[in-house]
């Protein structure tokens, strides 16, 4: 898996949400719940000892995930 983070994304998930790559990895592959969103987007949802982690990515070339934010409910 590759991921690619778009500018905002890097910087809440990272910076101000403190988020790791580890749980994003687990939320994208291991979701408890899927919801596909208008312009191809994707949102999975995964229940972590921090809470409920949302992803919102979409599918890029091959094995690539393009992350757009993630944030815990």
């Amino acid at each position: 898996m590759k991921f690619v983070f778009t500018h905002h994304a890097q910087f809440r998930i990272f910076t101000e949400r403190h988020i790791t790559v580890a749980d994003i990895k687990t939320t994208i592959k291991n979701p408890d719940g899927i919801r596909y969103e208008a312009g191809g987007l994707i949102k999975c949802r995964k229940k972590l000892d921090g809470g409920e982690l949302v992803v919102l990515y979409s599918k890029g070339n091959g094995d690539t995930f393009v992350i757009v934010t993630a944030y815990f409910k």
